[in-house]
């Protein structure tokens, strides 16, 4: 896979997102109630499946951090004569 530093953190905030639904079903269908007399139907949630698919995008998302975090220790940029920033936009001139 090839990404640009804005693409990977797309991915990145997607993978989060995904986890971030994983876990949050996971929080509804942990426990559920049943009233008296009622026969138990616990929803169909797969606990091992779920916590490798976690395991899964964690991976993921430690590789790509990774892979940006080298790439921005080993970018060296030409020499520039002005440089100019201003808020979060930046302009470079050679």
């Amino acid at each position: 896979m090839e990404f640009t530093s804005a693409s990977a953190n797309k991915y990145l905030r997607r993978l989060q997102d995904e986890k971030d639904r994983l876990l949050r079903t996971e929080q509804e269908v942990s426990t559920y109630v049943l009233a008296e007399g009622e026969a138990a139907e616990p929803p169909a949630y797969d606990y091992g499946a779920v916590r490798e698919k976690v395991a899964q995008i964690d991976g993921q998302a430690r590789a790509i951090r990774h892979a940006l975090h080298r790439f921005n220790m080993k970018t060296v940029l030409p020499e520039l004569r002005t440089v100019r920033l201003s808020g979060d936009c930046s302009t470079l001139r050679r």
